[in-house]
C-alpha cells in the first residue's frame, strides 16, 4: 500500500485518509469528479499500480461507488512521478516539470461490464472508461502495468489522477493504491465473465454462499401450516429434485436451524448479504416471501419496526412491503435482494411464506450469498 500525501477533489468532495492507507469520500454528491492522489514510496523497480474499490458502510449500500446503485466507473487514469529528494527545496516541489509522465503499458481489471473494459482508462478518451457495472457488495480492482521502472535511488512521489466522467454521480467511494515490484503477466481480458482476484480462493465457497432450501425434507418439515396445506413437490421444481409447494393459507417458522445467518453490509466468513429464491403461482392475485429477525417477525434492525417482507403481484396487506414483481405469473420467475440494503443487518433466521388465494404457490432454490458473483462462480 502508498501512503497518500494528499488528497484532492476537484468538485468539493471530502477526501480523506484512513488507517489503512484508503481514501474514503464523503460530503455532497456530484455528477462527475476528479481525484488527485499524491503517494510516497522508497520502493524501486515497480511494475504496477493497483486501484482497489472497497466497501464501505458510509456508502449507499455499502459501496464501492457513490451513486445510489453503488455504481462508480474511471474514464480516464494518468499517472506521474518526480524524485522525493527534490521535494526539500520548495521552489523546485512546485514546479511541475520535474514530474515526468508515467506510460501505463496495459490495463486488467477483476470484472468489467461489457464495453467498458479497463484498458480504456488509458485510452484518452474522456467518453470511455472501465466500471463493474453493478458491483454493490463486492470490492474490486483495477491494474495498471507499467512499461518502464519510475522510481528514483531516494524514493518517488507519484501523482495518480483518476478522471470519473460518466456522470449520474458514478465516483468512487472508498479507494486504496498499492505498488508491486513482481514480474506481472496480466490475464486476458475476457468479455462478460469474472477473472477472480488472487485473493480469492474459491476453497472458500461454502462461506460465501448457502443455500437454505432446494430439496432438503427437513426444511419442508419444519414449516407449520397455519392454514392450507405445505408440502414438497417433485413434479414442478425449478431445480434439484423438489420444490416447496404452499396450498392456500400460510405456513412459517421462525427459528429454523438450518437457516440462521447473519446479514452484514461487508460480510465475512459465514456472514452474507443477498437472497435469491424463484417462485411461481397457480391462480389468484399475489404471495408474500417473510423473514424472521432473531426469531422475530418484526425487526427493529434500521431502528423502525417493520414485517421484512417480499411481495409479488397483489397482495391486500402489502402496506410498507417491498413489492419485488408487479405479476406474479404461472412460471418461474427469480427474485435476487440485496438483504442489507433492505432491511439492515438482522439475523436471519425464519421464513413465512402466504398464499392468500388461487390454488398454490412454489418456492424453490432459496440460496444467500457474500456477494452477486458468488452466486455464480460458487456453484457446487
Amino acid at each position: 500500500v502508498l501512503a497518500p500525501r494528499s488528497v484532492e477533489s476537484a468538485e468539493g468532495a471530502h477526501l480523506s485518509v484512513l488507517p489503512d492507507g484508503s481514501v474514503l469520500a464523503s460530503g455532497r454528491g456530484v455528477d462527475r469528479d476528479r481525484y488527485t492522489i499524491e503517494l510516497e514510496t522508497k520502493l524501486r523497480g515497480i511494475t504496477a499500480i493497483r486501484v482497489e474499490a472497497l466497501l464501505d458502510e458510509t456508502l449507499p449500500r455499502g459501496g464501492p461507488g457513490r451513486n445510489g446503485d453503488a455504481r462508480f466507473a474511471i474514464t480516464e487514469a494518468r499517472l506521474a512521478a518526480r524524485d522525493l529528494e527534490l521535494d526539500v527545496d520548495d521552489d523546485v516541489a512546485a514546479d511541475a516539470s520535474v514530474s515526468v509522465d508515467v506510460p501505463i503499458a496495459a490495463a486488467s481489471a477483476d470484472y468489467y461490464e461489457s464495453r467498458f473494459e479497463p484498458s480504456k482508462t488509458v485510452d484518452g478518451k474522456d467518453d470511455t472508461g472501465w466500471t463493474p457495472g453493478v458491483g454493490t457488495g463486492k470490492s474490486h480492482a483495477i491494474v495498471f502495468s507499467l512499461a518502464a521502472d519510475p522510481t528514483s535511488p531516494g524514493g518517488t512521489i507519484f501523482t495518480l489522477v483518476l478522471d470519473q466522467r460518466f456522470g449520474q454521480q458514478h465516483t468512487l467511494g472508498r479507494l486504496r493504491v498499492s505498488a508491486t515490484t513482481d514480474a506481472l503477466q496480466l490475464e486476458a481480458e475476457q468479455l462478460g465473465r469474472r477473472i477472480a482476484l488472487l485473493a480469492d480462493n474459491t476453497s472458500d465457497a461454502p462461506l460465501r454462499r448457502k443455500t437454505l432450501f432446494d430439496d432438503e425434507v427437513k426444511f419442508v418439515e419444519s414449516l407449520a401450516a397455519t392454514t392450507g396445506k405445505i408440502s414438497r413437490e417433485t413434479g414442478e421444481r425449478f431445480t434439484g429434485g423438489a420444490c416447496l409447494r404452499l396450498s392456500g393459507g400460510a405456513a412459517e417458522n421462525a427459528a429454523i436451524s438450518e437457516m440462521n445467518a447473519a446479514i452484514r453490509s461487508n460480510p465475512g466468513p459465514g456472514e452474507f448479504r443477498y437472497l435469491r429464491f424463484a417462485w411461481r403461482k397457480r391462480g389468484g392475485g399475489g404471495a408474500v416471501v417473510q423473514l424472521a429477525d432473531n426469531g422475530s417477525w418484526q425487526s427493529k434492525a434500521t431502528g423502525v419496526e417493520r414485517d421484512l417482507r417480499y411481495v409479488g403481484g397483489r397482495f391486500d396487506e402489502a402496506s410498507g412491503a417491498i413489492v419485488v414483481q408487479k405479476e406474479l405469473p404461472d412460471e418461474w420467475t427469480v427474485v435476487t435482494r440485496d438483504l442489507y440494503a433492505d432491511f439492515g443487518p438482522i439475523a436471519l433466521t425464519g421464513l413465512r411464506l402466504i398464499c392468500p388465494d388461487g390454488e398454490y404457490l412454489l418456492l424453490d432454490s432459496v440460496q444467500l450469498a457474500r456477494s452477486l458473483d458468488d452466486f455464480e462462480t460458487s456453484r457446487p
